[in-house]
Order: structure tokens, then C-alpha cells, then sequence
């Protein structure tokens, strides 16, 4: 478990952990999605809450739990062979040996981790439909986890999805699940208290 506090000896910043936490659990109660951590306990004022443990995420888990590359090419393929950086794609993951690539070769239409979280926080969160990319939205519906982030970010208008920090691991019956953390930081808030 895991105790998130909203304290500061700055009012402002401890009101707006307090706001934070207010929105976290308002969403984790309003949405019945695995995406976000579970909530144990709150307190009244909102100034902590109890949640599952969460482990920091890498680009590697993305990548295995999405099949996609984070950016440009696979990380957890990379390998270092006497100085040499080395990286052969898809080996072991969606597809063996899709092509024969030169290592380190870019894919110009790999659709990328990074691409998807952008596009997700334009079109679905931002609403910005002219932006719409009908690759971009192949592979989201063909991706459980990734269709259902796509809908919960436009239901729930979140942002700052591109930080690594806001993302996490948790185990789920014995399952991996990448859960975002920090649900409640919104436009709204930062406007109001940073």
C-alpha cells in the first residue's frame, strides 16, 4: 500500500495536494477502470489517501505489455556488444525477423508508444478531431489496454500524459498492469495553484 499525503508548509501547495487527491478519488470512483490504482482509505479532508502499491515504469514495460516500441527502436532489444549498441526490432515480440533490418535501422512507419500517448492527449483529450490518424486509430482499437486509455482520457479530460513519471506497474492477480498515477493534476488545478 501506499500513503499519498498533501502536506507542505506552503498553504497553497498543500491545497493543492488536497485538490489533487479530491480529483484522484472522484475519478477513481466516478470510472470503473483497472487503469488507475486502487483506493483503500481516504481521509475526510482529502489530505491522504491509501492506494495500491505502484512501481515505477520504464520504457521496457511498455513495450512488452503494448508489443510497441517506446520511440524509435525496441529498448529491451538493445543490447551492448564492446561498445557496439545494437538493436534488431521486433525479434521475440509481435513479429521473428519482419524484415531484415540494418541494426538500428528506423522503421519510417513503426507507429510508436510515444506517438500513440501524443495523439491520445490531442485528439482524445484535448478533442482536437482534425488531428485524427486512421493508423493511429488501427492500432488503438486492436490494443485492449490502449483503446480503453484512449477513452478514459477523453471521459475524463486528462493531461500530461507524455511523463513517465505518471505512469506505473502494479500486479494484478498475478498480471502486469500499467496504471496512471496522478490522475488528479488537471488544467484546472495548475491553472489554480501553480
Amino acid at each position: 500500500m501506499v500513503l499519498k499525503l498533501a502536506c507542505s508548509n506552503n498553504v497553497k501547495m498543500r491545497n493543492a495536494g488536497i485538490e489533487q487527491n479530491r480529483h484522484e478519488y472522484e475519478l477513481y470512483m466516478k470510472f470503473d477502470t483497472p487503469l488507475l490504482p486502487k483506493i483503500y482509505q481516504i481521509d475526510d479532508n482529502f489530505t491522504y489517501l491509501v492506494s495500491e502499491a505502484v512501481l515505477p515504469v520504464v520504457e521496457e514495460d511498455f513495450e512488452m505489455f503494448l508489443d510497441l516500441p517506446f520511440n524509435d527502436e525496441y529498448v529491451q532489444n538493445s543490447t551492448e556488444m564492446d561498445g557496439l549498441e545494437t538493436n534488431y526490432g521486433n525479434i521475440g515480440y509481435s513479429e521473428y525477423f519482419d524484415d531484415l533490418r540494418e541494426p538500428n535501422s528506423k522503421d519510417e512507419n513503426q507507429i510508436t508508444v510515444n506517438d500513440l500517448f501524443n495523439y491520445i492527449q490531442t485528439v482524445y483529450s484535448g478533442g482536437k478531431t482534425e488531428y485524427e490518424n486512421r493508423r493511429y486509430e488501427r492500432v488503438i482499437r486492436n490494443n485492449k489496454w490502449l483503446y480503453e486509455f484512449a477513452i478514459f482520457a477523453k471521459d475524463a479530460k486528462l493531461t500530461d500524459l507524455l511523463q513517465m513519471e505518471n505512469y506505473g506497474l502494479v500486479n494484478r492477480d498475478g498480471n502486469p498492469m500499467i496504471v496512471l498515477l496522478d490522475s488528479g493534476f488537471t488544467i484546472d488545478i495548475y491553472k489554480k495553484f501553480y
